[in-house]
């Protein structure tokens, strides 16, 4: 076990999971433009295949956890700098890699928070609407102007911008 074989299978491994990532954070991108848009068609085409590679990228992760402590380091941040800083050539390309490794990693998870607001606001949208067409909601905080200019607040009225 040398270091050069070590920093072969890092690089292979940082490799899969950063397309990994990419391929995910490309996914999400499409899905949060179609709900961004509100365009269900390409919403259904995107969710299609509703795997997003997490559980390849689990898989991967794993395998570099595995891979660190064959060779002695633990599988925290601290080890893995250590591991890269032992096996990493003259270049520096593992350290590369593995900043990229992060980036992506920082991006995804920009990604899915943004989509996860958008998915709220949808679900806001339309629990409202709903309400509004059935007639169950009572907005309780709504103003209703009078031919005074004075603001009421009577039973089953509505502001005007929720209506």
């Amino acid at each position: 076990m040398s270091q050069h074989e070590c920093r072969d299978q890092l690089l292979d491994l940082m490799r899969a999971q950063n397309e990994c990532i990419v391929t995910a954070r490309s996914r999400l991108d499409e899905i949060g433009q179609a709900l961004s848009e509100n365009r269900i068609d390409r919403l259904q085409r995107s969710l299609v295949s509703p795997d997003l590679g997490f559980d390849q990228l689990q898989k991967l992760e794993q395998q570099r956890h595995a891979l660190l402590q064959r060779y002695g380091f633990e599988t925290d941040a601290a080890a893995q700098t250590a591991c890269i800083d032992w096996c990493d050539d003259a270049n520096g390309q593992l350290a590369s890699l593995n900043r990229d490794l992060v980036a992506n990693l920082q991006s995804l998870q920009r990604s899915i928070q943004l989509n996860n607001i958008l998915v709220g606001k949808g679900r806001d949208r339309i629990r409202r609407s709903i309400g509004i067409l059935t007639g169950q909601e009572r907005v309780n905080q709504c103003k209703t102007y009078s031919s005074s200019g004075k603001t009421e607040q009577g039973p089953g009225q509505r502001d005007i911008a929720i209506a």
